[in-house]
C-alpha cells in the first residue's frame, strides 16, 4: 500500500498535473506559456540523464534509502515551487532540482522493491502499485 501511495504522489503526479499550473503561473508571474511549458522539457531531459545514475545508486545502496531521500527532496522542491519567490531562472533551477529527484520517485524504485518482496502474485502487486497514480489523481484532479 505504501508503494501505491508513494508512486501515485511521485513523478507521475507532476506529469499529469503540470498543465494545471500554466495559466495561474502566467497570471501570477507574467511569463509566457511557452516559457512555463519549457520547464516540462527541462524536467524530462534532466530526469532522463539522472535515471541511470539513480539506477546505479539503487544497485549500490538499495531502493529504500534512495526512495526516501528522493521523496523528501521532491516534497521540499514542490514546497519551494509553491512558496518561494523566484524569477524564470529560479523556476527553471527548481525544475532541474525536481528532475533530479524524479527517478527516485518513479516506477524503477518501487518496482524493484515489489519484485524483491513478492514471489507469488508479483504481477498483482505491481498492478496495485501502478494504480497509485489513478487513485491519487482521483482526489487531486479537476
Amino acid at each position: 500500500m505504501s508503494s501505491t501511495i508513494g508512486y501515485g504522489c511521485g513523478s507521475p503526479l507532476f506529469m499529469y498535473t503540470a498543465n494545471y499550473f500554466i495559466i495561474p503561473l502566467e497570471s501570477a508571474k507574467g511569463w509566457s506559456r511557452a516559457e512555463i511549458a519549457g520547464a516540462t522539457s527541462i524536467v524530462l531531459l534532466v530526469s532522463a540523464i539522472a535515471m541511470p545514475i539513480i539506477g546505479s545508486l539503487i544497485d549500490r545502496f538499495g531502493a529504500r534509502p534512495i526512495n526516501a531521500g528522493s521523496i523528501v527532496g521532491y516534497f521540499i522542491t514542490c514546497f519551494l515551487l509553491g512558496y518561494a519567490s523566484y524569477g524564470l531562472t529560479g523556476f527553471y533551477l527548481l525544475m532541474v532540482m525536481l528532475a533530479l529527484f524524479f527517478p527516485g520517485t518513479s516506477v524503477i524504485v518501487f518496482a524493484r522493491e515489489i519484485t524483491r518482496s513478492f514471489n507469488k502474485l508479483r504481477g498483482t502487486a505491481l498492478a496495485i502499485m501502478l494504480s497509485g497514480t489513478a487513485i491519487v489523481l482521483t482526489f487531486v484532479g479537476p
